[in-house]
């Protein structure tokens, strides 16, 4: 994968109400050593000054560009890290609540999963039968000619005979 979205926007409060996010470099560890690493840290808190939203982050992986910024400005994750995020997360009512997310890179690209429908059609009820579709994107670096695949599967409820 060539990119890393880090997003909560798709969460909503009590009644739709949206929330709203800030998302924080706690600090980024050697994955080898397990020891917090300054520099790596300091470089990772400025690339989320650089971005122009709370609620989403975007990273590329190191020799590619997502956008212009990134001609710029080193937006990249290092292989070898382990970067720690902390998800603020506030009501209207101004309660918050935080979550840390741990986020390992390593070297070799692996496929991309996505959904092939709306992300609200997947929170089926479990009573429910559901036929699902994903897209897996293979990267670049490990196909000789294009080799994205499409597959489903059914989702059976939990008691098929309700």
């Amino acid at each position: 994968v060539d990119f890393v979205f880090l997003e909560a926007a798709y969460s909503r409060g009590s009644g739709g109400r949206p929330f709203t996010f800030r998302w924080e470099v706690v600090e980024v560890v050697d994955a080898a050593t397990h020891r917090d690493n300054a520099t790596e840290t300091a470089r990772a808190r400025g690339i989320v000054l650089t971005q122009f939203t709370d609620d989403k982050l975007v990273f590329v992986r190191e020799g590619n560009a997502y956008n212009e910024i990134d001609l710029d400005v080193d937006r990249s994750l290092r292989a070898g890290y382990v970067y720690r995020f902390r998800l603020t997360v506030r009501n209207l009512l101004g309660l918050s609540d935080t979550i840390i997310h741990n986020l390992k890179v390593v070297e070799k690209p692996f496929p991309m999963v996505l959904p092939l429908v709306d992300r609200l059609f997947l929170q089926a009820p479990a009573e429910s039968w559901q036929a699902f579709a994903v897209n897996v994107g293979v990267p670049h670096e490990c196909q000789a000619s294009p080799a994205d695949l499409t597959t489903t599967w059914l989702h059976m409820p939990t008691n098929p005979n309700a």
